[in-house]
């Protein structure tokens, strides 16, 4: 008579208590395990935290794979499951929550859950919304292009210096041009403004709370404009680009706030000189 292998055979959950809801909702098909989770063991990780374990890829929300045998590679093959690294599955009981899904824990998933997962996170796994750590860092960075890779560390201790020392911040914007100008045919994302040196022509009369007197129509529309002129500013240096807090003579765009254009003569004489 026919007879499933005992890696192919569901776990009898009758004996195993639940201890926490992570994965509580979800059906879980693990499809193998590997030399140090067995397939039973994970399983029952997964009843212990909540989720119901089901023999069938179709009937279950996601598949777990550890060793990619004969029936992870079909169920891979045929396009149609999401299948996630078994140490997705650890981690999530590791730091007892459900985590997202991530290039590092994927196998292979579907076209509509990639664009799902692409509304959190970039194609090298670093989050839009979550803090980094060191180590993390280190993980996202071996799925970046080798060149990418590289200008990505050096912007980091570059920018990292330039915090500290600001002394020397043309020294290190210096560097970060010359490599970029030596190996790369681009610039630099996330550094459009590199080469750019602006002076923002901010009123300094215009503090940002006025508590002396009341608040005029006038005061708050010019407070409006301040602040625009204020975020463009954080935006520009978060994209590389430097600061002037006075006119010097390196540099090279002056931009104004459209609703006050009085120091425009002024300054364009200062230019000229």
């Amino acid at each position: 008579s026919l007879a499933l292998v005992d890696t192919q055979r569901g776990l009898d959950s009758s004996k195993i208590s639940k201890k926490t809801a992570i994965f509580e909702a979800l059906k879980i098909f693990i499809a193998s395990g590997n030399g140090e989770y067995p397939k039973q063991e994970l399983e029952k990780l997964a009843i212990e935290n909540g989720a119901e374990c089901v023999q069938n890829a179709d009937a279950s929300d996601i598949v777990i794979a550890g060793n990619a045998n004969y029936h992870v590679l079909s169920l891979i093959n045929s396009g149609k499951y999401n299948i996630l690294s078994f140490q997705y599955f650890l981690d999530c009981v590791k730091e007892k929550d459900l985590l997202d899904i991530e290039p590092r824990y994927t196998i292979h998933i579907t076209d509509v859950t990639r664009q799902e997962v692409m509304e959190y996170i970039d194609d090298w796994g670093d989050s839009y919304t979550k803090l980094v750590s060191e180590e993390r860092l280190a993980e996202v960075l071996l799925y970046i292009d080798c060149q990418l890779m590289y200008l990505y560390i050096l912007c980091k201790k570059v920018l990292k210096k330039m915090t500290l020392d600001n002394r020397n911040e043309e020294y290190y914007r210096k560097l970060v041009s010359e490599h970029a100008e030596r190996y790369f045919d681009s610039h630099i994302p996330g550094m459009l403004f590199l080469k750019v040196i602006v002076y923002f022509d901010q009123d300094a009369k215009m503090t940002l709370t006025r508590l002396d007197s009341s608040l005029t129509a006038d005061w708050i529309k010019k407070k409006k404009s301040w602040d625009k002129l204020e975020l463009l500013s954080i935006r520009f240096k978060s994209e590389g680009g430097l600061i002037r807090e006075i006119p010097t003579e390196d540099v090279t765009h002056v931009v104004f706030n459209n609703q006050d254009l009085c120091r425009l003569e002024e300054l364009t004489r200062t230019f000229r000189r």
